[in-house]
């Protein structure tokens, strides 16, 4: 090294130095994953880059070398990316001193460790150096919090930073405690200990530095906050008066303070007080995938699959399963009855099995099956005696933990998607588990149960959970379509169908498409879709088909010319009809289930014989998280899902594409609850390109706020599957929340209520997504506010779990305000004299509290109950006669009065419980 004019650069980044003949010094380095994996812990946005830290470490090591060892100031200009593979150039140049002063400028650049001469350098910072401190150690202060500063929760803390795309491994997760005093925040940070990191040769560590400026996503101007405003993942950029006094330090005390907007000032002592270094200023800003250099890190939030992460059972089971029964023929060794209504006692769990045989139909088998658990599940909840007893439905088959496993039964993957709704709708009444055929999954069946998860698959005694999670980074090229093959789409003249129809012909080359939907040409917008396909070089044939009519669809199949064979089908079909899962018919089940089910099996069994290159099934997020209110919807498309998987599995193309909302698209608006918000036209499409370059058989395309997420898991248990996103937020919460019976113990009536109302309405204002400013009337109708069965069922919900109390699905109708919802709440969390209530104290009439037993127990039943009984004609007699609307005096001018009274008979034949209760309360005000 002597030889060739070049000396030791005394730093582990650094590999040698030489003076320049100008008086500048130039330190060369070698940078690389493989070299210093430990970089690999610092990734932003899915990016490796070189934390800011290590640009400053650089700057101070270099600026000691040549007599200016404090650095005045330092802009990082552009990030840093090291490579997977490869190595990158490293050159700090340090000019020689300025003529009015000894500072120097430094800068530091990069280029691959393999470009050419000429290629060019890319400086990542640039600033001064000084021979003076701009602070001294006098100037600290101290770095030990004060007696009165607030201990912060730092136990979700890098949950939260990976939510904004900052991925830190071992050797930067060193923040060990944050306390907040004032505007200050203090800080406990330490150097992990880790093979190769030793802090040797390190003014201080770029690890260690690093983990103090995680503080501030714990307070104001940093990376994030607690109320989780702005939260853009942010970057030092600009360090401002940056002393060393000490080096090689493994623990760190710190002292952060701001000082403007988005800066922060540094002081940091060792673990006895002795200052180690100081930040006159240190400035973030926001940064984004483009400037990485890696547009595709912008799906991060956006493109997931659902893995089976292994779930640890208690060490010991149930020993007592005596209060258990299975609902069916055969009680697998427990007692067991036909169906809920002969069930004489409450057991403490009900086991519906629900196991399919493979057959050449499942399709057929999937609409049983949902039917059968549907009217089973309905009935458990409308009988009050079980409100204790937990029903678990028991699979078999129905989920593939793992890409190589297959999924047996199609059918029951369907029932998976309608209680997915159901256990959102009625949170910790109901269970899923699918096992295998293995003693041993029998036998941890009787831990599974006592879980906190309500989602579970047995394999061989091992129990897994669904988890989305970013899959794997996997550069694919998008694939090409055949131009010479045809390709059919079903759904085309949809919103989404319009779009990928566009986007086949536009970008993959599609130039031979067979469009399908029930409408056909006379869909709106068909023509002008024909006549924009047809000016941008493609052959289109747009024709109503049924797809769920297996003849219809072999029919149509047979139409497709032998000079243009099927080379690639896209499945968009679908249809709506949103209810909650205890007013679900069959009437309202099939009809949703038929166009994705039915069809989706039929593509699959009719184009076996077809050299596919694309198989590529629209599904819904609705099946992943089970949508309130979507339970027919979510079904259908759980089912799809299953199918891709089996295809996959027997080495056939498949994709089937989970989709969040799409901002001009109403297939699944409901979802925006559960923290999703809309993908535009162009996301949604690039996400697609994405998906379809990969090689996994089932995706989730929907744009997560995980924001959004963290305040909802703080009210309540998110679906299971969302749950791996925000680890850590749910039992911090758990933690800091009072059950609201200790918030009224000691308290006089009056403040008990005004506790009670304040929780009301908190509630009742999230559910609504009410503005804060927005009021809240205490005698004001709750349908009159907007509420839904929907919402009403989320208020329900929010409500229980706040309590701890098991209140009703009607709550809204048996108490229909505000104040009446409180006086309940607070009447059942402090109750007085054995906790009853005198009729007509809660504000009502004892005529208004046998209203609303009426309605609660109308509610109550299913609709087809109602039909089974003959209920409904009776209902529809009595209502007709009380119903002034039906005399002649006010009959639709034109229209007789006869006609009119059938008509309205007709609606109340087909009437939801929301739409009857709606009709009575009308008939009432009249």
């Amino acid at each position: 090294m002597a030889a060739s004019g070049l000396s030791a650069a005394g730093h582990p980044l650094l590999g040698a130095a030489t003076a320049l003949p100008d008086g500048g010094h130039m330190f060369v380095g070698r940078l690389s994953r493989q070299a210093q994996p430990w970089l690999a812990d610092h990734s932003v946005l899915e990016s490796v880059i070189l934390p800011g830290s290590a640009f400053v470490e650089l700057a101070l090591h270099a600026g000691a070398r040549t007599g200016s060892g404090h650095v005045a100031e330092l802009t990082v200009e552009a990030p840093l990316v090291l490579p997977n593979e490869g190595a990158v150039q490293l050159h700090v140049t340090v000019a020689a001193p300025q003529e009015d002063s000894d500072d120097r400028l430094v800068t530091i650049h990069s280029r691959p460790a393999d470009a050419e001469d000429d290629e060019p350098w890319t400086r990542h910072a640039s600033g001064t150096l000084a021979a003076e401190p701009v602070d001294t150690a006098a100037d600290l202060g101290d770095t030990q919090p004060p007696a009165e500063a607030e201990a912060i929760h730092t136990d979700a803390l890098y949950q939260r930073l990976e939510d904004l795309g900052l991925v830190y491994g071992p050797l930067f997760q060193g923040l060990r405690r944050a306390w907040r005093h004032g505007d200050n925040l203090y800080a406990e940070v330490e150097l992990p200990e880790q093979d190769g990191t030793a802090p040797t040769g390190y003014g201080l560590h770029p690890a260690l530095l690093d983990a103090t400026l995680h503080a501030l996503a714990l307070g104001t101007g940093g990376r994030g906050s607690e109320s989780g405003e702005d939260e853009a993942t942010r970057l030092p950029f600009f360090w401002g008066g940056v002393s060393l006094y000490a080096s090689g330090a493994t623990t760190l005390r710190a002292r952060l303070s701001p000082t403007g907007t988005d800066a922060v000032r540094l002081a940091l002592a060792d673990a006895a007080g002795a200052p180690v270094a100081s930040v006159d200023s240190l400035m973030l800003r926001p940064v984004t995938p483009e400037q990485l250099g890696s547009g595709a890190n912008s799906h991060r939030n956006a493109l997931f699959q659902l893995a089976w992460e292994p779930y640890a059972l208690p060490q010991t089971g149930v020993s007592d399963t005596s209060g258990w029964m299975v609902l069916g023929e055969d009680g697998h060794g427990f007692a067991h009855r036909t169906d809920i209504n002969s069930v004489t006692d409450a057991p403490e769990v009900l086991l519906l099995p629900c196991l399919n045989e493979p057959d050449d139909a499942p399709h057929e088998a999937a609409h049983a099956a949902t039917e059968h658990v549907l009217r089973t599940v309905q009935d458990y909840l409308t009988h009050d005696e079980l409100a204790d007893t937990r029903l678990v439905i028991l699979t078999q088959g129905a989920v593939a933990t793992k890409p190589e496993e297959d999924v047996r039964d199609l059918a029951a993957a369907a029932v998976w998607g309608l209680i997915r709704t159901a256990q959102n709708e009625n949170p910790d009444r109901l269970l899923l588990i699918d096992t295998d055929s293995t003693d041993a999954s029998w036998d941890a069946l009787r831990s599974a149960v006592g879980t906190g998860e309500n989602q579970l698959a047995l394999r061989d005694g091992t129990a897994h959970t669904p988890r989305l999670v970013r899959p794997a980074h996997e550069s694919g090229e998008t694939p090409a379509l055949n131009p010479d093959g045809t390709v059919l789409i079903t759904g085309a003249t949809g919103t989404l169908g319009t779009h990928l129809t566009r986007h086949l012909v536009e970008t993959y080359g599609a130039r031979h498409l067979l469009l399908t939907s029930r409408s056909g040409p006379n869909a709106p917008g068909a023509t002008e879709l024909h006549a924009e396909l047809k000016a941008l070089g493609a052959h289109v044939t747009i024709t109503a088909c049924d797809t769920a009519d297996r003849d219809a669809l072999a029919s149509l199949l047979d139409t497709v010319p032998d000079a243009h064979p099927l080379t690639a089908v896209f499945h968009t079909a679908g249809v709506l009809d949103d209810t909650t899962l205890t007013n679900l018919t069959p009437e309202r089940l099939h009809p949703v289930l038929r166009p994705k089910i039915d069809a989706a099996w039929h593509l699959h069994t009719l184009t076996q014989d077809k050299n596919l290159t694309a198989f590529v099934l629209y599904s819904s997020i609705a099946g992943t998280l089970g949508n309130p209110g979507q339970a027919n919807y979510a079904a259908a498309n759980t089912f799809l899902d299953a199918l891709a998987h089996h295809r996959h599995t027997q080495h056939q193309p498949a994709t089937s594409l989970a989709w969040g909302l799409w901002t001009d698209s109403a297939m699944a608006e409901g979802i925006t609850r559960t923290g999703i918000t809309p993908l535009t036209t162009p996301q949604g499409l690039a996400l697609l390109d994405t998906a379809l370059a990969t090689d996994h058989p089932t995706l989730t395309l929907a744009q997560l706020d995980t924001t959004t997420l963290r305040a909802q898991a703080a009210a309540g248990p998110l679906p299971s599957p969302l749950r791996g996103l925000i680890r850590g937020t749910v039992r911090e919460a758990a933690a800091t929340t009072a059950p609201l019976a200790q918030r009224l113990a000691g308290r006089s009536e009056a403040e008990q209520y005004e506790i009670a109302l304040d929780v009301v309405r908190t509630q009742i204002s999230a559910a609504l997504k009410l503005a804060a400013t927005d009021p809240i009337h205490v005698e004001r109708g709750l349908l009159d506010m907007g509420f839904d069965s929907l919402t009403a069922l989320e208020l329900r919900n929010r409500l229980n779990t706040l309590t701890g109390l098991r209140l009703p699905p009607t709550l809204v109708f048996d108490h229909p305000t505000p104040a009446a919802l409180a006086r309940l709440i607070r009447n059942e969390s402090a109750p007085q004299d054995g906790g009853h209530t005198t009729p007509g104290t809660n504000g009502t009439s004892p005529e208004s509290d046998s209203e609303a037993e009426i309605r609660r127990i109308v509610a109550s039943i299913p609709p087809y109950r109602l039909r089974e009984a003959g209920l409904i004609e009776l209902l529809t007699r009595l209502a007709a006669e009380g119903d002034p609307a039906a005399a002649p005096a006010t009959a639709v001018p034109g229209q007789p009065a006869a006609a009119e009274a059938e008509d309205r008979a007709s609606a109340l034949q087909t009437a939801d419980v929301d739409a009857l209760v709606q009709m009575a309360l009308a008939n009432d005000e009249s």
